[in-house]
């Protein structure tokens, strides 16, 4: 039993499996693009949870007060 083909059924397959393939490739591009603002989302995220951390040790343990003086004000009035 010998199988046969035709050459229109051959076309019309290719025809199908390319435009699958840029389908899946527009596909491929949308998510990846969407990975990328994911990213930089969870980045943004996690610098804002860097702040607030610090700014929770600063309200937690303020720092002391030195006994500098204003320097610019001591400046000013010597000018």
């Amino acid at each position: 039993m010998s199988c046969t083909v035709s050459h229109e059924k051959l076309e019309e397959t290719m025809k199908q499996l390319v435009e699958q393939q840029t389908g899946l490739a527009n596909d491929i591009k949308l998510k990846d693009l969407e990975l990328g603002q994911l990213k930089e989302s969870y980045m943004k995220v996690l610098g804002a949870m860097e702040i607030v951390q610090f700014l929770k040790k600063e309200v937690e343990h303020p720092p002391e007060e030195t006994g500098n003086v204003d320097i610019t004000a001591d400046i000013a009035e010597v000018t």
